[in-house]
């Protein structure tokens, strides 16, 4: 600018030429201020020299009404630009501008002014009204409101309000509790001030209704049995029975004529009354009663009605074959059977068929019961189990030990008798090696039968397959005919009864030589006509025979003195272990017989004089 030669540069074209600002070259603080908290416009302002505390405020609007004049802060940057100190100053007197507290500010200063709500407790200012009034909930708390003014804002009192008493709950806010001031709610409309109090904030009002002050039974009664709807309904003023009857959707067509009406009675009784229920349809005075909250009403139901018809089915060998009409609840097999004419003179009495529903047969308690005995019982098979084999175990570890023990080890030189015949000396002088071939007999035998120690099996589980009832019933008919109340049973909904024809033949199945059936022969014994169909099978079970009769039961062979039309003779298979038993039983004979022979010599020996 001074146009020195050796500064002043010629240009060329495209030069550029930059111009720097102080502000860019060298550090010069931000000149700002901020003031935030209750002052009417809180926000940055530009500092200027000598600016003060209540310059600042000026700026800023001024404080608000509820600010907090007796402290504010300064909180102003160190010289390292990280850190900060507060600076507390009395706010009133900084707004008067004394000189102590009215501070001098510096670049990037901040001033937080307090409200009174930042720096000292005050509760909200909210009352609470509950129960019967039309608008109860939270409500904010003005000066000098009092409980009538409150009701007011909670829209009135209910209809039902109880007018002897209220509770206000006032909060303590040192101890942390409530106390109770109770309340009379019509002094309070009446605007008496020793009732209509004035109200604290959280202050909490409970207005009672009537039930809630002295027990009120609930208007409601129940009705159960023969009708469309039972359950419980809400009581009226002057409700009658039929009223109460209509509601519940009439009776039904089975209700029984007599209905009972329970009521109570106080200490511990029981009141009831029983009506006719075609006089309460019509209206009569006397039984069509009035009736009370808590009534009890039971229609009940007649057991001989039937809703809608019950059939029996009846197959096979009848004269009129079908479906059959219960006409009452305790009618039985021989009833049926009349009405159908009887047997034909095919029937096989002995081979009918009664099935039964098995929602009838047994009952869920029943079928539930017998699953947790089963649970039950699969657990102390499981430990039965572990027990035996680990006794099994024992046991032919205790024989290992007994056999080793009677097994002498014999050696050195041979014994030889003076006296005796050939053969007794042939004895004596093999007794020490039969001894030790003795010996490791036993031992090999019992170590075998120790590493297959499995001689005990397992109990198998039964599945709910196992555990499912029959839905076949054995009856014996040619008894039910003839009366027997045992196998003359009553019938039951759904029940079906099929009469085969009269049987001539046996069968024998399963583990025989060749499955057979035969005509009967009330010569032959079981024995036979397992021998005409070839004999057991080689394995077949001769000690497990069973017998399938046709009227439906299982019994042993054991159990059977005779063979008769129908019969089904069953052979079950078993394990096959003979070749290994044989050997088994050749070892051990070997072993007894060995022993057996040594204590024969030791005695002979003990014998010579």
């Amino acid at each position: 600018m001074q146009k020195d030669p050796s500064e002043n540069i010629q240009l060329a074209p495209l030069d550029r030429i930059v111009v720097y600002s102080k502000w860019d070259v060298q550090f010069y603080p931000e000149r700002t201020v901020t003031i935030r908290g209750s002052v009417q416009k809180p926000d940055d302002y530009t500092a200027s020299e000598g600016m003060r505390v209540q310059d600042i405020i000026f700026k800023a609007g001024g404080v608000m009404p509820e600010a907090y004049l007796d402290r504010a802060e300064i909180i102003r940057l160190n010289e390292d630009r990280k850190t900060t100190t507060i600076i507390p100053f009395h706010l009133g007197k900084a707004l008067q501008k004394d000189p102590s507290e009215n501070i001098q500010l510096a670049p990037l200063d901040r001033i937080v002014v307090y409200s009174k709500w930042d720096v000292q407790f005050y509760p909200e200012r909210t009352v609470t009204i509950r129960g019967s009034v039309q608008k109860p909930g939270d409500y904010p708390r003005s000066d000098e409101m009092r409980i009538s003014d409150l009701l007011v804002t909670a829209g009135g009192l209910m209809p039902n309000v109880y007018l002897e008493r209220a509770d206000l709950l006032r909060f303590d806010f040192e101890r942390e509790t409530y106390q109770i001031i109770p309340v009379e709610i019509s002094r309070v409309m009446e605007k008496d001030k020793t009732h209509d109090i004035i109200l604290n904030d959280r202050d909490l009002l409970h207005i009672l209704a009537k039930k809630d002050a002295a027990y009120t039974y609930a208007h409601e009664v129940d009705i159960y049995g023969a009708v469309q709807r039972p359950g419980t309904y809400k009581r009226g003023e002057g409700m009658s029975l039929q009223d109460l009857i209509f509601a519940a959707g009439g009776l039904l067509p089975g209700a029984a004529p007599d209905i009972t009406i329970a009521k109570a009675g106080g200490a511990g009784k029981t009141i009831t009354i029983t009506v006719k229920s075609d006089l309460v349809k019509k209206g009569d005075p006397a039984h069509n009663v009035f009736l009370d909250d808590v009534d009890i009403v039971m229609v009940r139901e007649d057991s001989e009605y039937f809703e809608r018809p019950r059939w029996v089915t009846l197959k096979g060998e009848i004269r009129f074959p079908g479906a059959y009409p219960m006409l009452k609840r305790d009618e039985r097999i021989s009833d049926i059977i009349a009405r159908a004419g009887g047997l034909t003179g095919l029937a096989n009495p002995k081979g009918a068929v009664y099935m039964r529903r098995k929602d009838f047969i047994p009952s869920e308690e029943q079928k539930r019961d017998i699953q947790i005995i089963n649970k039950l019982t699969n657990s102390l098979n499981d430990l039965e189990y572990k027990r035996q084999a680990a006794r099994n175990l024992w046991l032919i570890q205790k024989e290992v030990g007994m056999m080793t023990a009677q097994s002498p080890a014999i050696s050195g030189p041979q014994v030889v008798s003076g006296s005796g015949t050939v053969s007794e000396a042939a004895a004596i002088a093999l007794a020490p090696s039969i001894a030790q071939a003795s010996g490791k007999i036993a031992s090999d035998v019992i170590g075998a039968l120790e590493t297959g120690a499995g001689m005990a099996a397992t109990a198998r589980k039964l599945e709910d397959a196992d555990l499912a009832q029959s839905e076949r019933i054995v009856v014996n008919l040619d008894m039910a005919l003839k009366g027997d109340s045992r196998d003359n049973l009553q019938v039951h909904e759904g029940d079906s009864l099929t009469i085969p024809r009269r049987m001539e033949t046996v069968s024998i199945v399963g583990a025989v030589m060749k499955p057979v059936t035969l005509n009967v022969n009330n010569k032959w014994k079981l024995k036979k006509y397992i021998t005409r169909a070839g004999g057991f099978a080689a394995d077949g079970d001769p000690a497990r025979v069973i017998v399938s009769r046709v009227d439906g039961t299982v019994m042993t062979a054991d159990e059977i003195d005779y063979i008769e039309a129908g019969d089904v003779i069953f052979v079950p298979t078993r394990v096959i272990s003979t070749e290994i038993i044989t050997t088994a039983d050749k070892v051990i004979s070997v072993v007894k017989f060995t022993l057996a022979t040594v204590a024969s010599v030791v005695v002979f020996l003990a014998l010579i004089p």
